[in-house]
């Protein structure tokens, strides 16, 4: 090993005693990683639900549900709501659609453009495609096909948005808890484009 290596490495174990001991007086943070450098935030004065509905959003980033960084306040509003944007809604595959399910989301949702508002021109029906491929694969696995919805949003409409939201978290509900899924399962041989 390198002189530069082992400087580098003494450097970042150094780091992260630091870390955790800055981390020990601030309650409020917690290490996310097996070296101590990640932490998340944790605000023990927020108050959640019981159980909240976890739902995980997969948006267009051309809708412009969320601009001037309103998107981390839509999700501190709802509890249980995940919102993660994508150049385009095209870019989500099938898989990606497991794996959420898979690591512990109760629904998943696409908010795609208009079928011809797509700045991608086949984004938004590709995407289409791909959750209802997704659908087939849960009633294949025995869960309900429900879990997953795609929709048309129109650009910049939050109220939209919001009532599809708690449309669908009620119906979630009415599901409980998603079973559990192998990971060898949500590997998909295939994946329509």
């Amino acid at each position: 090993m390198s002189t530069q290596h082992v400087c580098f490495i003494q450097r970042l174990a150094f780091f992260c005693s630091l870390t955790k001991k800055y981390l020990k007086e601030k309650a409020h943070y917690r290490i996310i990683c097996s070296y101590g450098i990640l932490t998340e935030r944790v605000n023990p004065n927020r108050t959640m639900e019981k159980n909240p509905t976890k739902i995980v959003v997969y948006h267009c980033t051309n809708l412009r549900l969320f601009h001037n960084g309103n998107q981390k306040k839509f999700a501190r509003e709802r509890p249980g709501i995940n919102i993660v944007a994508v150049p385009c809604s095209g870019k989500v595959e099938a898989h990606h659609l497991l794996k959420t399910l898979a690591s512990g989301a109760q629904g998943v949702m696409v908010l795609a453009c208009g079928e011809k508002a797509c700045r991608y021109l086949e984004g938004s029906m590709r995407s289409k495609k791909r959750v209802e491929y997704a659908k087939e694969w849960l009633v294949k696995l025995g869960i309900e096909p429900e879990r997953f919805r795609f929709i048309h949003v129109p650009p910049m409409d939050i109220t939209a948005l919001d009532s599809a939201l708690k449309e669908f978290a009620a119906e979630l509900q009415s599901f409980g808890n998603t079973p559990p899924i192998a990971k060898n399962q949500t590997e998909l041989t295939t994946n329509p484009r």
